[in-house]
């Protein structure tokens, strides 16, 4: 949660070529712990440049962006031990260099809830100093979703997603900023396991809090099947997934959480939104798992 001030324009015919350009200026206040997380407040300004390039007539394309920003860590009021030391350890005022580098594939045979055909991207943060302290990391994300009917013309559909996620740090930043880590857990995109709390799984930190990790693995596996409702999809799926910390712990795959319910995507009449609603029973909660048994969010896109 916090406060947001975005000013973008984007030039979709920059070149006859088909490439699109973008700038973005910004200023963010983030205070994550109102979302059940490490408990501290960020205020980010900066600007990106930004083109996407198309590459083939296959609807693959590069997504180029580079940009400043400047970062202003500070401490919540009951600050957790791991974001004392990190202050300690690299200070709290960042000027940053960032070059982002992804490619993407839509293989979709439409855009609104689509039947059949992969869906692919991978992206790549990058972060350097201009002047003072640095904080140097890369942050490596990979998304994949397949959607196919179980015949030429059946109404029933196969679903399968997967997310991989890993950022460290280099230089002289020795891993991850915990304030760019990955999170798992409640109804969403990357860190999707529906029936566990918003964040919850994974590392904690001092104070119990969700602390998130460096290392993320999510899947789901559905069966959509015919719904009545105009406008209005429906499955029966299972999630699984979580968050790690690799620079203290290995990945364990017996750490991960899995969940199994229903779940209905409505496209709400005249908006350009998704309406996502699931009721999930965790399969494998532990005592110390948050767990949520219904769940709603909104979504721009029908991925």
């Amino acid at each position: 949660m916090g406060q947001v001030y975005n000013i973008s324009y984007n030039n979709p015919y920059y070149t006859v070529d088909g490439i699109q350009r973008g700038f973005n200026l910004y200023y963010n206040r983030n205070t994550p712990g109102r979302l059940n997380t490490v408990n501290y407040t960020t205020d980010l300004f900066g600007g990106m440049v930004s083109y996407v390039i198309p590459i083939s007539e296959k609807d693959d394309a590069l997504n180029v962006g580079f940009g400043y920003q400047n970062t202003l860590l500070s401490q919540g009021g009951l600050p957790a031990t791991q974001v004392v030391e990190f202050i300690q350890d690299n200070g709290h005022l960042f000027n940053q260099l960032l070059f982002n580098l992804g490619w993407s594939r839509n293989g979709y045979d439409r855009a609104s809830f689509p039947t059949r055909g992969l869906n692919q991207s991978f992206n790549s943060e990058m972060s350097g100093p201009i002047v003072g302290k640095p904080l140097d990391y890369i942050k490596l994300t990979y998304h994949a979703h397949y959607y196919h009917p179980l015949h030429a013309s059946s109404p029933f559909i196969i679903s399968l997603l997967g997310n991989l996620g890993y950022g460290f740090g280099y230089g002289s930043t020795s891993q991850l900023p915990f304030f760019k880590n990955y999170y798992a857990g409640g109804i969403g995109y990357m860190g999707a396991v529906r029936g566990y709390n918003t964040n919850s799984l994974g590392p904690r930190d001092s104070t119990d809090k969700p602390l998130g990790g460096n290392a993320l693995m999510t899947g789901t596996t559905a069966f959509i099947f015919p719904n009545p409702v105009k406008n209005m999809r429906s499955s029966l799926f299972i999630d699984g997934g979580n968050v790690y910390n690799t620079h203290t712990n290995s990945i364990q795959l017996s750490q991960l959480r899995f969940s199994t319910g229903l779940a209905v995507d409505w496209q709400v009449p005249l908006l350009n939104f998704l309406l996502n609603l699931s009721a999930a029973l965790p399969v494998n909660a532990r005592p110390i798992d948050e767990t949520q048994y219904f769940q709603f969010a909104l979504a721009t896109n029908f991925d």
